[in-house]
Protein backbone atom coordinates (compact mmCIF):
# COMPACT_ATOMS: atom_id res chain seq x y z
CA UNK A 1 0.00 0.00 0.00
CA UNK A 2 1.25 3.33 -0.88
CA UNK A 3 0.33 5.73 1.81
CA UNK A 4 1.01 10.08 0.49
CA UNK A 5 1.93 12.16 3.34
CA UNK A 6 3.76 10.99 6.32
CA UNK A 7 7.63 10.00 6.91
CA UNK A 8 8.18 7.21 8.85
CA UNK A 9 11.37 5.63 9.21
CA UNK A 10 12.68 2.41 6.91
CA UNK A 11 11.50 -0.70 8.44
CA UNK A 12 9.14 0.60 11.12
CA UNK A 13 6.23 -0.90 12.60
CA UNK A 14 3.03 0.88 11.75
CA UNK A 15 -1.15 0.49 12.57
CA UNK A 16 -3.60 1.06 9.69
CA UNK A 17 -7.22 2.10 10.01
CA UNK A 18 -9.28 1.85 7.16
CA UNK A 19 -12.66 3.64 7.24
CA UNK A 20 -15.12 1.40 4.96
CA UNK A 21 -18.25 2.74 5.43
CA UNK A 22 -20.06 5.14 8.17
CA UNK A 23 -19.62 2.62 10.51
CA UNK A 24 -16.97 0.01 9.59
CA UNK A 25 -12.94 0.20 10.10
CA UNK A 26 -10.67 -2.05 9.47
CA UNK A 27 -7.18 -2.82 11.13
CA UNK A 28 -4.08 -4.03 9.67
CA UNK A 29 -0.11 -4.22 10.72
CA UNK A 30 2.17 -3.02 8.50
CA UNK A 31 5.95 -2.67 7.84
CA UNK A 32 7.57 0.72 5.94
CA UNK A 33 9.22 -0.79 2.64
CA UNK A 34 9.79 2.21 0.55
CA UNK A 35 9.74 6.29 1.08
CA UNK A 36 9.44 7.93 -1.39
CA UNK A 37 10.81 12.18 -0.93
CA UNK A 38 9.69 14.53 -3.87
CA UNK A 39 10.79 18.46 -3.59
CA UNK A 40 8.02 20.90 -2.97
CA UNK A 41 8.60 22.00 -6.98
CA UNK A 42 7.39 18.86 -8.01
CA UNK A 43 4.76 17.76 -5.50
CA UNK A 44 2.06 18.40 -8.29
CA UNK A 45 3.22 16.03 -10.54
CA UNK A 46 4.68 13.56 -8.02
CA UNK A 47 3.64 12.59 -5.07
CA UNK A 48 5.04 11.92 -1.21
CA UNK A 49 4.47 9.44 0.80
CA UNK A 50 5.97 6.17 1.71
CA UNK A 51 4.96 2.37 0.63
CA UNK A 52 3.71 -0.64 3.31
CA UNK A 53 3.80 -4.42 3.34
CA UNK A 54 1.16 -5.66 5.01
CA UNK A 55 1.78 -8.22 7.67
CA UNK A 56 0.94 -11.53 7.52
CA UNK A 57 -0.43 -13.38 10.28
CA UNK A 58 2.85 -15.71 11.32
CA UNK A 59 4.58 -12.22 11.77
CA UNK A 60 1.75 -11.08 13.88
CA UNK A 61 1.01 -13.87 15.96
CA UNK A 62 5.04 -14.41 16.35
CA UNK A 63 4.57 -11.58 18.69
CA UNK A 64 1.48 -13.19 20.61
CA UNK A 65 3.20 -16.74 21.18
CA UNK A 66 5.72 -17.65 23.23
CA UNK A 67 9.01 -17.77 22.19
CA UNK A 68 9.99 -21.55 21.42
CA UNK A 69 6.01 -22.49 20.28
CA UNK A 70 6.37 -25.12 17.73
CA UNK A 71 4.52 -23.59 14.25
CA UNK A 72 0.97 -24.62 14.31
CA UNK A 73 0.25 -26.30 11.01
CA UNK A 74 -2.66 -24.04 10.15
CA UNK A 75 -0.09 -20.91 9.73
CA UNK A 76 1.78 -22.29 6.30
CA UNK A 77 3.06 -19.47 4.31
CA UNK A 78 0.31 -18.27 1.93
CA UNK A 79 1.21 -19.76 -1.70
CA UNK A 80 3.27 -17.70 -4.10
CA UNK A 81 1.96 -15.06 -6.37
CA UNK A 82 4.24 -16.60 -9.44
CA UNK A 83 5.47 -19.44 -10.12
CA UNK A 84 8.87 -20.35 -12.69
CA UNK A 85 9.68 -24.53 -12.57
CA UNK A 86 12.97 -25.27 -14.45
CA UNK A 87 13.12 -29.42 -15.31
CA UNK A 88 16.78 -28.27 -16.30
CA UNK A 89 20.23 -27.15 -15.20
CA UNK A 90 20.52 -26.01 -18.56
CA UNK A 91 17.31 -24.42 -18.53
CA UNK A 92 18.07 -22.75 -15.32
CA UNK A 93 21.43 -21.47 -16.19
CA UNK A 94 19.15 -19.53 -18.97
CA UNK A 95 17.08 -18.13 -17.29
CA UNK A 96 19.99 -16.99 -15.01
CA UNK A 97 22.21 -15.25 -17.46
CA UNK A 98 19.50 -13.86 -18.81
CA UNK A 99 17.04 -12.36 -16.58
CA UNK A 100 17.28 -13.36 -12.88
CA UNK A 101 21.10 -11.50 -12.64
CA UNK A 102 19.67 -8.50 -14.40
CA UNK A 103 17.49 -8.13 -11.04
CA UNK A 104 14.24 -10.05 -12.35
CA UNK A 105 12.35 -12.49 -14.01
CA UNK A 106 9.22 -12.76 -16.76
CA UNK A 107 6.34 -15.06 -15.13
CA UNK A 108 2.88 -15.52 -16.80
CA UNK A 109 0.23 -15.33 -13.90
CA UNK A 110 -3.45 -16.00 -13.35
CA UNK A 111 -3.87 -13.59 -10.89
CA UNK A 112 -4.92 -9.85 -10.75
CA UNK A 113 -1.39 -8.11 -10.39
CA UNK A 114 -0.91 -4.25 -10.48
CA UNK A 115 2.26 -2.66 -11.45
CA UNK A 116 4.58 -1.63 -7.70
CA UNK A 117 2.40 -4.55 -5.63
CA UNK A 118 5.33 -6.39 -4.00
CA UNK A 119 4.49 -10.21 -4.72
CA UNK A 120 6.03 -13.57 -4.27
CA UNK A 121 7.57 -15.55 -6.51
CA UNK A 122 8.36 -19.24 -6.51
CA UNK A 123 11.44 -20.55 -8.53
CA UNK A 124 11.64 -24.78 -8.62
CA UNK A 125 14.16 -26.62 -9.56
CA UNK A 126 12.50 -30.03 -10.16
CA UNK A 127 15.67 -31.51 -11.11
CA UNK A 128 16.90 -31.21 -7.59
CA UNK A 129 13.66 -31.17 -6.16
CA UNK A 130 14.20 -27.63 -4.41
CA UNK A 131 12.50 -24.20 -4.58
CA UNK A 132 12.95 -20.52 -3.27
CA UNK A 133 9.98 -17.96 -2.83
CA UNK A 134 11.48 -14.44 -3.82
CA UNK A 135 9.87 -11.15 -2.89
CA UNK A 136 9.72 -9.02 -5.60
CA UNK A 137 8.49 -5.96 -7.14
CA UNK A 138 6.25 -5.87 -10.31
CA UNK A 139 7.24 -3.37 -13.05
CA UNK A 140 5.27 -4.38 -15.72
CA UNK A 141 1.99 -6.07 -16.91
CA UNK A 142 1.37 -8.23 -20.47
CA UNK A 143 -2.15 -9.22 -21.33
CA UNK A 144 -1.74 -12.54 -22.63
CA UNK A 145 -4.29 -13.90 -25.49
CA UNK A 146 -5.49 -16.70 -22.99
CA UNK A 147 -6.75 -14.90 -20.21
CA UNK A 148 -3.66 -14.86 -18.28
CA UNK A 149 -1.04 -11.92 -17.21
CA UNK A 150 2.47 -11.73 -17.97
CA UNK A 151 3.77 -10.25 -15.56
CA UNK A 152 7.68 -8.42 -15.11
CA UNK A 153 8.98 -8.23 -11.99
CA UNK A 154 12.30 -7.15 -9.82
CA UNK A 155 13.28 -8.48 -6.85
CA UNK A 156 13.59 -6.58 -3.91
CA UNK A 157 16.48 -7.53 -2.69
CA UNK A 158 19.01 -8.48 -5.45
CA UNK A 159 21.70 -9.99 -3.44
CA UNK A 160 19.69 -11.87 -1.49
CA UNK A 161 17.51 -13.54 -4.60
CA UNK A 162 21.42 -14.15 -6.21
CA UNK A 163 22.50 -16.13 -3.55
CA UNK A 164 18.87 -17.44 -2.86
CA UNK A 165 18.85 -18.79 -6.40
CA UNK A 166 22.44 -19.92 -6.24
CA UNK A 167 20.96 -22.38 -3.63
CA UNK A 168 18.99 -24.33 -6.29
CA UNK A 169 22.17 -25.17 -8.14
CA UNK A 170 24.58 -26.38 -5.26
CA UNK A 171 25.03 -29.90 -3.70
CA UNK A 172 22.72 -30.60 -0.17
Amino acid sequence: MFIVGGRPKLDARIHIEMQVDATQKLYFEARVVRLIDVPPALRQIRKAGFGCRFLTSTELLADILPKGMPLLPNLAPAAPDLELTYETLEAFNTAYEREFVRGGAFAWGTSTFAVNAVVQLKVTATWSQRSVILEAQVVNLVPGPDGRTGVAVMFKNLQVAVQDLKTLTTAQ
